[in-house]
């Protein structure tokens, strides 16, 4: 009900009250302006409640002869006088009650549609977190599996095309060279039950000079000579950090396979006190930077280095790519030992 309607009908029912007290001669009626000061307190306030109850008790006193009558007994008065005021304190009294219980109802009423509507925006929130989370997720196993087996099926095509080659002139390097590409196919099946083994269990230790070695030991040809250098302690670098130094060296080798007829390759890594630096040198092909890191690059299906920036960007790291044709690459990255804040969205990722 309008406040409006409200003192419409306070008004309807004082006439009726007043009425009804008119027309009984046992004066009982008159109790039924206790009920006033309540539907003035429901409909308008307790200010409007209380000026009611005044009014009412004063005019009660008039009915009663309290102010015509000074020859008649005091109790005969102020009884009906002091009954009626008692009962208006109390009809004020129980509207302020109603009025709080009421008021309090629609707080909690407001409160709890608030409480929805914060309900409704966290499952939103929610879901799109739950979409940025299986993104990155998507984006992390896409990077493993271009680098982990990627690299390996990059060393069997090398090998396979190495034995296609020399299948007529020298049988010996032939079958050397589908070996080598049987063990490369092998160790990407490894890779391939290593990935499934992370996704199902917890994160383990890492450690990046074994990796370095083990990647040393299986990408050395008879047609590439590499040698291998790391310096310093791991400890105090975070896996990610680590993992990246190892990702990077893994794709630096598989573009040295595919791309650069190199026949020496330097990797170094030095673990500082403040910084993790790795570098991948070769004697290669050599290219021009440029149209490399133009963005059209990566849309010809070229995520190597694309996928080493994204690393980079997680643990807060650098790239640094020379190279001229017929002179070498040196791809070298820099990450920071620790770190002050995480970029929005990044978490920790396994192999």
């Amino acid at each position: 009900m309008t406040r409006q309607a409200g003192i419409w009908l306070l008004v309807v029912r004082i006439l009726l009250f007043e009425i009804a007290a008119s027309l009984d001669c046992s004066s009982f009626a008159i109790f039924l302006y206790i009920l006033l000061p309540f539907l003035a307190y429901m409909f308008i306030n307790k200010w409007a409640a209380i000026t009611l109850g005044v009014i009412f008790t004063t005019w009660v006193g008039i009915k009663f002869g309290f102010f015509r009558c000074p020859d008649c007994p005091i109790d005969q008065n102020i009884t009906p006088v002091l009954i009626t005021g008692v009962a208006m304190i109390w009809s004020n009294a129980m509207g302020g009650l109603v009025k709080g219980v009421e008021i309090s109802r629609a707080k909690t009423k407001q409160l709890f549609a608030d409480l929805e509507r914060s309900h409704q925006k966290l499952k939103e929130y929610a879901a799109r977190v739950e979409d940025l989370a299986a993104a990155e997720e998507r984006n992390r196993v896409a990077r493993d599996i271009h680098d982990s087996v990627g690299h390996s099926l990059a060393v069997v095509n090398v090998q396979l095309e190495k034995a296609l080659v020399f299948q007529q002139r020298d049988a010996d390097v032939t079958e050397q060279a589908i070996k080598d590409a049987r063990r490369a196919a092998r160790e990407a099946l490894g890779d391939v039950r290593e990935s499934v083994r992370t996704l199902r269990k917890s994160v383990e230790a890492f450690s990046l000079t074994e990796r370095l070695h083990t990647l040393a030991g299986r990408s050395g040809s008879e047609s590439i000579k590499l040698d291998l250098q790391v310096e310093g302690s791991e400890e105090g670098f975070s896996k990610p950090a680590l993992m990246t130094l190892y990702r990077t060296a893994q794709e630096a080798l598989t573009n040295v396979y595919k791309h650069a007829n190199a026949t020496r390759v330097i990797i170094s890594a030095h673990l500082g006190d403040g910084s993790a630096q790795l570098r991948v040198q070769d004697n290669g092909d050599g290219f021009e930077v440029t149209s490399v890191l133009d963005s059209s690059f990566h849309r010809q299906g070229h995520y190597g280095l694309q996928g080493i920036r994204e690393r980079l960007e997680l643990v807060g790291g650098e790239l640094s790519l020379k190279s001229r044709p017929n002179v070498g690459t040196t791809l070298t990255v820099t990450i920071p030992k620790k770190r002050l804040t995480e970029p929005p969205g990044a978490k920790p990722y396994d192999e």
